[in-house]
């Protein structure tokens, strides 16, 4: 099935973002003719914002280079639509941490200068929940850096959703550094570590916890930079993962993508991908110290938050939780609303996830949810 372009004028994943990286990704893939006017918008909003970076380089440039990281950042990871989002909320909300905010994410090299005079432009191209799930968001929200890292860098797993005719290309290369020339692995390494010095610099040198998917497959990359880093691992019925996984790409891609894309295709790239990422990641992970990285069962935090997050502060060793636990309270209390998605699995999906998952079942012991098969729907 073929999708025609969708002009979604304020919310582009590379609307403001570097100009230079644009044209490096126009050059490396291209544009097709529907999607001309969505190119149009990205290439005009980039260079409308190119003052204000060399605004912001010229004020806080020096402060920029200045800082050091200090604290080994807390690292959330899992495959997406596993409950990372929900995760990075709650601990956010602990004083003790800083973030990545969602205007830092949108305008990552002008982040200073949006705050203080273009809030209320961002306020207001920005929506009051999340595309594929409802969950509230404003510009304050914690948010990953694999945004950011794909407005100011060729180099991020989330370009696929721009030119998914090179959906795999992208995911091999930047989600599991697989072929990756040291050069560019260098370049990557140097663009994350500046988008962490302005975290850490507008979190006043707190300890970042930071949400990224993407992170999944880089733990050998990631311990290289932070070799003392603390990992938070959330994991979740394969069965429910992926019509939330297809659903969320389907999404992106009516929103970001500058291609025609097929839903085949995208279906086999879910399997992939996930096949993939996961099992680098339980090669992976035995690298991790021991004592620096804790699992979570998404369903144990769902009916358990608290108790989870005790959890997670105690293995970890991370301080303060009685302190924050007033403020993580409140929190979940104001989520009790919340209503997640309802999709159907056919059972061709069944079968096909069973086959290509069964390595992650059987490690986690999961099987298919009973409210698949009776109500033929899944909450997600």
């Amino acid at each position: 099935m073929k999708h025609k372009s969708k002009l979604s004028s304020t919310e582009q994943l590379l609307a403001g973002g570097s100009f230079r990286n644009w044209l490096r990704l126009l050059c490396a893939n291209g544009v097709e003719a529907p999607y001309l006017c969505r190119a149009l918008f990205v290439t005009v909003t980039s260079l409308m914002c190119s003052p204000l970076r060399l605004l912001e380089r010229a004020l806080y440039g020096r402060a920029f280079d200045a800082v050091e990281i200090d604290h080994p950042p807390l690292f959330i990871i899992g495959h997406v639509r596993t409950g990372t989002t929900h995760l990075h909320n709650l601990i956010s909300h602990d004083p003790n941490f800083g973030f990545l905010s969602t205007i830092q994410a949108g305008a990552p090299n002008f982040s200073l200068t949006a705050s203080r005079f273009l809030r209320p432009l961002f306020r207001w191209g920005l929506r009051d929940t999340r595309y594929m799930d409802n969950m509230s968001m404003s510009l304050d929200s914690p948010q990953e850096e694999e945004i950011a890292l794909a407005r100011v860098s060729p180099h991020s797993l989330y370009h696929w959703w721009c030119f998914p005719k090179r959906m795999r290309f992208y995911f091999d290369r930047y989600g599991l550094f697989d072929d990756l020339p040291d050069e560019t692995l260098e370049t990557w390494k140097r663009h994350y570590l500046e988008l962490l010095k302005r975290t850490t610099y507008h979190a006043q040198g707190r300890r970042l916890v930071l949400k990224n998917p993407a992170n999944t497959g880089r733990i050998r990359v990631l311990l290289d930079l932070f070799p003392y880093a603390q990992f938070v691992h959330i994991y979740r019925n394969p069965y429910v993962v992926y019509p939330s996984t297809k659903h969320l790409h389907l999404k992106m891609l009516q929103i970001f993508s500058f291609q025609k894309y097929d839903e085949d295709e995208l279906e086999a790239f879910v399997l992939y991908s996930y096949e993939r990422v996961m099992k680098r990641f339980f090669e992976d992970r035995a690298l991790i110290p021991q004592g620096n990285i804790v699992d979570v069962r998404f369903e144990d935090l769902e009916s358990d938050p608290l108790g989870q997050l005790r959890r997670i502060y105690t293995e970890l060793g991370l301080p303060g939780f009685e302190k924050a636990e007033p403020v993580l309270r409140d929190y979940i209390d104001s989520q009790s609303s919340y209503r997640k998605n309802v999709f159907r699995l056919q059972p061709d999906e069944i079968d096909r996830i069973g086959r290509h998952w069964r390595f992650a079942l059987d490690r986690w012991g999961y099987d298919v949810p009973p409210e698949i098969t009776t109500p033929d729907s899944v909450a997600l």
